[in-house]
């Protein structure tokens, strides 16, 4: 029905999240991802970032639905 793209897969690949510059344009990309979303997953397995957070409550502002997900413990 529709593709689930992990976009921190490819951001961390050319940019650097120890640069505040490069930070922002990782997290402005991921938001503009939710803007077209039907449905948010979050795998929190590892904890949720303050990214995620932002990700999720953008989510939650425009009544897209948020998942959650745990692959390796419940």
């Amino acid at each position: 029905k529709g593709v689930a793209p992990f976009p921190w897969l490819g951001y961390g690949r050319v940019l650097d999240d120890q640069i505040e510059q490069d930070r922002a344009a990782a997290l402005a990309a991921c938001l503009a991802w939710i803007a077209v979303a039907e449905e948010v997953w979050v795998y929190a397995d590892l904890g949720v970032s303050g990214g995620m957070r932002g990700e999720i409550e953008a989510a939650n502002a425009r009544g897209i639905p948020v998942r959650w997900v745990h692959l390796f413990s419940k």
